[in-house]
């Protein structure tokens, strides 16, 4: 049998995941900065979250109703999902605690608690955070793509 997913069944995926329903709430799946980004599954684990210090305002952002879901309309197929809209942080108070070095998104609703990571990989260019900075994402920056 072959382990390729329809793009139907891809979109139905991203489409539980990132688009708002009835049964999701704001925090049920939220983009965190990474200042060590897991290898692997395996060291999922390892991931460290930024902090911007005490007093700071460093909070993950909802991707509820963030995100378009699409797919492609030639092989391979691929289903993505892209955030819309610039998705900003709030300016930070402080340094954060070290670079931004990549990103994962969180879902509250497929685990136990806000700690399950669902996505993760590294940013192209690592980011220092200052006091004083925003970090964001430019839209059609921040893309999900299951194939």
């Amino acid at each position: 049998m072959a382990n390729n997913a329809s793009n139907n069944l891809e979109e139905r995926i991203l489409s539980s995941i990132f688009v708002a329903a009835d049964d999701l709430d704001a925090e049920d799946v939220e983009l965190a900065l990474l200042t060590t980004v897991p290898a692997d599954d395996s060291a999922l684990g390892n991931a460290v979250e930024v902090t911007d210090g005490s007093g700071g305002n460093y909070a993950r952002k909802s991707l509820i109703g963030a995100m378009t879901i699409a797919s492609s309309g030639s092989s391979p197929y691929d289903t993505t999902a892209k955030n819309t809209a610039e998705i900003s942080f709030l300016e930070s108070t402080n340094d954060y605690s070290a670079e931004v070095k990549g990103v994962a998104i969180y879902g509250k609703r497929y685990g136990a608690d806000s700690s399950q990571i669902l996505f993760y990989g590294p940013l192209a260019t690592n980011k220092t955070v200052s006091a004083g900075d925003t970090f964001k994402f430019a839209a059609d920056a921040l893309v999900i793509t299951l194939a």
